[in-house]
């Protein structure tokens, strides 16, 4: 997002609204529709668009007049958290609170279908793009510091431990 944007997500009662600082304007303005229960849960914003994921299962991106330019296939089962976006891919922490399981979800940019899912057996708490080929998953179990690195080439998509990821980063530093 540009220096003399802001955009702001309330959890519960508050909307998605963003800001134009330098004009002192309000742009759009996304309501709430699940209070008084948690609305939103991340965002995500791109050069392009502010992508936010929502309590419900949805992931939906909106540009920059509040117009929606993309929308996960419903239903799921799993919240979405923490995202991570491409030209490809939308990538989006999946936590499914029935069973308390943590994926990484892979979803197509152009339809908005799911292409893969990786339990990831921890909270993400951040996702970056290394490459166009990789992400750098952070995240949690217990207290416990987990990174893991996901890679997708043409044909396939592996989810590292760490150990791996270490070992062939210690490689390609070589």
């Amino acid at each position: 997002c540009s220096s003399d944007l802001l955009v702001v997500a309330g959890k519960t009662t508050g909307s998605i609204s963003r800001f134009d600082l330098l004009g002192n304007n309000l742009l759009y303005e996304v309501a709430p529709y699940n209070a008084p229960f948690p609305s939103y849960q991340f965002l995500f914003q791109s050069d392009e668009f502010t992508y936010v994921s929502f309590y419900d299962g949805r992931i939906r991106a909106f540009d920059k007049d509040g117009q929606v330019r993309f929308n996960s296939e419903q239903p799921v089962y799993y919240r979405p958290g923490v995202l991570c976006v491409n030209d490809q891919y939308v990538f989006a922490e999946a936590d499914y609170p029935v069973t308390g399981e943590h994926k990484l979800e892979v979803i197509n940019y152009t339809s908005g279908v799911a292409r893969q899912e990786f339990n990831t057996g921890f909270d993400i708490a951040s996702i970056i793009e290394s490459n166009e080929n990789e992400l750098i998953l952070f995240g949690n179990t217990n207290g416990n510091g987990k990174i893991y690195s996901y890679r997708s080439e043409e044909h396939t998509s592996e989810l590292q431990s760490p150990c791996n990821l270490v070992c062939r980063l210690l490689l390609e530093k070589k």
